[in-house]
């Protein structure tokens, strides 16, 4: 062979191999290529806030094509970190030239922060390569905004003697927030330690509470609403006293007592109510406004209490007069209403000693007056003391000369 027959030779071997550059398998060359793509290849979901509501958010569609030359039985798509949930492409064969979609929607729940998950989908039988979207959102924390406080209206009112305390004055324990989502509540302080309530007061009683409401950490104040609150508060007074005139008494004289002509009768009357130191308006008492033994006499100043002596012996009776009276809110005033006690005694003639003992006065009473005399305990008092110190004098005169005369006879 000529050397130009050669060089022609190996020309249309090479132009040969350059078209066939190497022999197919025998499978690939009567199936073709298996080849699918995604588009788009990456997803951004806009911005959402904490608490968002996934059904609301509209999903995100990715279509599936078969861009090889042979059908492609696709996989169920995967979310690699499980940020999205996946819909569709549920065993579907895919034919060359044929589209599929699937739908992303955000996962529930998800708090604050930067997210990226990855869609992967792959090929059943592994002829075509796995195809990814890429998927990127962002959860911002949902600030909730103040927009009013719900404060109870009014003047609470509060029985008399009610615990210190805001649970006893039935104040809430919580209010109604309105927030840019919705109805919320909120703690409330109530500083009923620091009001001027006072339990053992029995009159009515106006006051003011102060109370601070405690907003929850995820709610903003930002327009400045006023959170402090001031309510009124009203303790009553208590129930009117009504004084029982059975209650009234004469104590210190006895009915069965033996007293003489001699003898100091000593009483005293208590008057249903007059221990009442805190009254409230309707408040009534009884105030003993006088006595009679024989003769009406009244009662001293703020005292309550007498005595006497019968110059004569016999059956007596001492009465005491009640007066009702009621509190107006300023002082005591009277009814017009009374309730009298009667105590009945006797008194015996005093023997000779007694007589002579207390003749003197026994005699000035029967001299002033020729009958039978009730004498007050200070009429009494002040003539014994006379009697008393007169003797008390002579007793020292006598002394004093006794003594004279003693000294002389020594000289």
């Amino acid at each position: 062979m000529s050397g130009r027959r050669f060089r022609a030779a190996l020309s249309v071997a090479a132009a040969a191999f350059l078209i066939h550059p190497a022999a197919a398998p025998a499978d690939e060359m009567m199936e073709g290529m298996a080849s699918f793509s995604l588009d788009p290849g990456t997803v951004v979901f806009e911005t959402e806030q904490e608490g968002y509501d996934p059904q609301k958010i509209p999903p995100k569609v990715v279509v599936v094509i078969n861009d090889g030359e042979v059908p492609v039985e696709l996989e169920l798509p995967v979310s690699e970190n499980g940020y999205v949930d996946l819909d569709g492409l549920e065993d579907i064969v895919l034919e060359p030239g044929g589209e599929a979609e699937f739908e992303i929607t955000l996962a529930e729940g998800l708090g604050a922060g930067d997210y990226e998950d990855f869609i992967i989908v792959e090929d059943a039988d592994d002829a075509a390569d796995p195809q990814t979207v890429n998927v990127i959102f962002r959860v911002e924390k949902y600030i909730t905004e103040l927009l009013s406080v719900r404060f109870p209206a009014g003047t609470v009112e509060i029985a008399n003697g009610t615990e210190k305390s805001a649970a006893a004055f039935g104040l809430p324990a919580a209010v109604e927030l309105e927030t840019s989502r919705g109805i919320r509540e909120a703690v409330v302080d109530w500083n009923v330690q620091g009001s001027s309530y006072e339990r053992e007061n029995e009159k009515e009683q106006m006051f003011t509470l102060h109370a601070k409401v405690i907003l929850p950490d995820d709610i903003t104040n930002s327009a400045l609403i006023d959170t402090d609150y001031t309510v009124q508060v009203k303790a009553l007074a208590r129930e009117p006293f009504a004084a029982d005139p059975e209650d009234n008494e004469v104590t210190g004289i006895d009915s069965k007592a033996r007293y003489t002509t001699q003898t100091r009768i000593s009483f005293q009357a208590d008057g249903a109510g007059m221990e009442n130191s805190s009254p409230v308006p309707g408040d009534t008492r009884y105030c003993p406004s006088g006595w009679k033994v024989l003769e009406s006499r009244p009662f001293d100043k703020d005292s309550y209490k007498a005595s006497f002596r019968i110059s004569e012996a016999g059956g007596f009776t001492l009465s005491v007069i009640f007066a009702e009276q009621k509190y107006d809110g300023e002082s005591w005033k009277p009814t017009g209403n009374e309730d009298k006690k009667e105590v009945a005694f006797n008194v015996m003639e005093a023997v000779e000693d007694e007589e002579k003992t207390g003749g003197a006065s026994h005699r000035s009473a029967q001299g002033n007056t020729g009958e039978k005399i009730a004498l007050t305990a200070d009429r009494m008092n002040m003539a014994e003391y006379l009697i008393l110190m007169a003797a008390a004098a002579g007793s020292f005169i006598l002394a004093f000369f006794l003594k004279r005369k003693k000294d002389d006879r020594k000289y």
